[in-house]
């Protein structure tokens, strides 16, 4: 994007680390297996979408004055809080206008998913009918994971800004667009997902991509 809309410039490592940095994304982001399902056009246009609206936010921040400081970030939360609202009120008014109780419609609806002795996600024998089963209250132990989650979120944005400010959009935004790499590696660490071999290719060009843009 940077050398598009900000006409940088990059050596000759730099041009090399963004094309690895995108193979790597699309390695990493490759499920392989019998079961797999092709993309749909409409979720190619999605993700083309997720993509294109990312990138706009990239270079709406990369042109904020550093002497707003974290103003830029404080507006897109209060922005995004805005629009989750106003989505949910406008759901339940549609229901409370269908007759149906909110604590319904806010209710989790889909397949309530088993799971493996190893901790993975049991598809094979998921519930198709009903609500998942999410309880009857929301534990004190998901409450402080939602809090460090935010932490975490707001603490990488905060350094995203500084990063877009003190160098180079092209490459801040090649280095932010290989975050799937990081999900990849949590979901082996914490959820014990097996990660295929051509993930782990797409892990290795990671590492290699985001050393040659640190030194571009």
């Amino acid at each position: 994007m940077g050398l598009l809309v900000a006409g940088e410039q990059l050596n000759t490592i730099g041009y090399v680390g963004l094309g690895t940095a995108l193979v790597a994304v699309v390695l990493v982001g490759f499920i392989p297996g019998d079961t797999v399902v092709h993309p749909s056009a409409r979720g190619l246009l999605m993700a083309v979408g997720a993509g294109l609206a990312i990138g706009a936010f990239m270079i709406i921040l990369d042109q904020t004055s550093p002497a707003s400081g974290i103003v830029p970030l404080i507006l897109n939360r209060a922005s995004n809080g805005l629009i989750t609202a106003s989505v949910v009120l406008v759901v339940l008014i549609r229901a409370a206008r269908r007759g149906m109780a909110p604590s319904r419609v806010l209710t989790a609806q889909g397949a309530g998913l088993g799971a493996t002795p190893t901790g993975h996600a049991d598809l094979e024998h998921a519930v198709e009918d009903g609500p998942s089963p999410v309880g009857t209250g929301i534990p004190s132990s998901a409450w402080w994971l939602a809090i460090a989650c935010g932490v975490v979120d707001s603490s990488a944005n905060a350094i995203m800004l500084v990063a877009l400010r003190l160098g180079d959009l092209s490459i801040v935004s090649a280095l932010t667009a290989m975050y799937p790499a990081g999900t990849i590696v949590l979901a082996a660490i914490v959820l014990r997902e097996r990660v295929a071999p051509v993930q782990w290719v797409g892990l290795a060009l990671a590492l290699a991509a985001g050393a040659m843009l640190a030194v571009a």
